[in-house]
């Protein structure tokens, strides 16, 4: 029989400044962290509560991934490690700078729009850096590599 016992002490280590870089919270905003979030309402998906399809999602991201992204971010900040984030938003109002992806897979998130903003629960330090993405990469539609 297969069984799977997680070792937690081999995944716990220090957080150190010199040697930890950054921590990159990618796409955690109200677009499709928040019940409301427009991907869910544009989905077709009226109560997230009671859809097979979400409901699952939602009581992981709060019971599990929420709970663990604030104690890491409160690490991150009080060791000194540069915490920053990436949102789904377009730099335009209307979307014509959206990557061909993001344009098939419907993702269109206006510039400063409630949507577009990091959850409530990791709302950015006045001089943590939040990052607009427009495509499915961080890397080829962010500046995170200056960062």
């Amino acid at each position: 029989m297969a069984s799977y016992v997680p070792q937690s002490h081999l995944r716990e280590e220090a957080i150190t400044s010199p040697t930890t870089a950054t921590v990159l919270f990618i796409d955690t905003q109200n677009y499709n962290c928040h019940k409301n979030g427009a991907i869910y309402k544009t989905s077709g998906v009226t109560d997230c509560v009671h859809d097979p399809g979400t409901s699952y999602f939602f009581s992981r991201l709060e019971q599990v991934c929420k709970p663990a992204w604030v104690a890491l971010q409160t690490l991150c900040r009080n060791r000194g490690v540069e915490v920053m984030y990436t949102v789904i938003q377009s730099l335009t109002s209307n979307g014509r700078d959206r990557s061909r992806d993001y344009v098939i897979s419907g993702f269109h998130v206006p510039p400063g729009c409630w949507d577009a903003q990091v959850i409530d629960e990791l709302k950015p330090g006045p001089d943590e850096m939040v990052l607009p993405k427009t495509s499915s990469s961080v890397f080829n539609s962010t500046n995170v590599d200056f960062s």
